[in-house]
């Protein structure tokens, strides 16, 4: 009997978000564009962890914590191979059967291999501070961020990386911006519970004064999340307007201006994660 294959960038386009969730039978609730729930691989109590980007056709849990091997999220046929625990191309053949998607016997047609997964007030620039230059000497591929789960080019698109030398030696090193974008200098991220404390500032610098991912946020909701990590995961993964402070405890000048951001960029809901 022929072995059936089939064309993975047709299920793709076949299997939209609202397709892969009456697939799954997901309970979820849409608001606009987003689709939220219970996390159907993690099975997290929150109803507000799990959300699929219809538009993207991608997916990201907050209460995820996948082995290294795995992601938070991903695409829709990521969705149904971790939902379901099979191989990619089974949820493949899965969802073309489902959406309707001509599947074909091996040698008269090559799958496409693979799946995708899932990019304050003004602070003055640090004298003497080359942003670029700080940023080509990291290494977004280093094997010590792989335990993290992150890309490689999810972290140069942010301009991060693993830092070899000075105060960020050993760590992921994640850069602090201005509200307007420009960076102005880079905390350093523990890649291990080990490594105290979990993020170190250079000198001149206030973390309170700072937060992560304002500088890409847009009109619409905003997550605000604890570690930074989470906002590179969930940005791996569709999501945006994600954010997070850059310390333990949370002063009033930070919720000021974590609420003067919000109007700026007319934030209709902020959801705690």
């Amino acid at each position: 009997m022929p072995v059936q294959t089939v064309d993975f960038q047709k299920v793709k386009e076949a299997a939209s978000a609202d397709a892969v969730i009456r697939f799954l039978n997901l309970s979820l609730k849409s608001q606009g564009d987003i689709y939220r729930g219970r996390c159907p691989i993690c099975h997290s109590d929150d109803p507000r962890a799990f959300v699929i980007t219809a538009s993207k056709r991608l997916f990201h849990c907050f209460k995820c914590k996948p082995a290294a091997s795995e992601k938070a999220g991903g695409d829709m046929l990521a969705l149904v191979a971790r939902v379901k625990g099979i191989p990619v191309r089974e949820a493949a053949i899965e969802l073309a059967k489902f959406c309707g998607v001509e599947l074909v016997s091996a040698g008269t047609s090559k799958p496409v291999p693979g799946t995708s997964s899932g990019t304050v007030p003004p602070s003055p620039e640090r004298k003497g501070f080359d942003a670029e230059k700080y940023a080509a000497g990291l290494d977004p591929a280093h094997a010590s961020l792989e335990p993290l789960g992150i890309s490689a080019e999810t972290l140069k698109a942010w301009k991060a990386g693993y830092s070899p030398t000075g105060v960020n030696r050993g760590r992921l090193a994640l850069p602090i911006s201005a509200r307007d974008g420009t960076v102005i200098a880079y905390c350093g991220r523990a890649l291990s519970e080990q490594q105290q404390p979990a993020l170190i500032f250079p000198n001149g610098v206030t973390p309170s004064e700072h937060i992560f991912g304002a500088e890409r946020v847009a009109e619409g909701e905003l997550f605000l999340v604890r570690d930074p990590l989470d906002v590179l995961k969930a940005n791996e993964s569709g999501i945006e307007n994600v954010v997070s402070f850059l310390t333990e405890t949370i002063s009033s000048a930070q919720l000021q201006y974590l609420s003067a951001l919000m109007d700026e960029k007319h934030i209709d809901v902020l959801t705690l994660l």
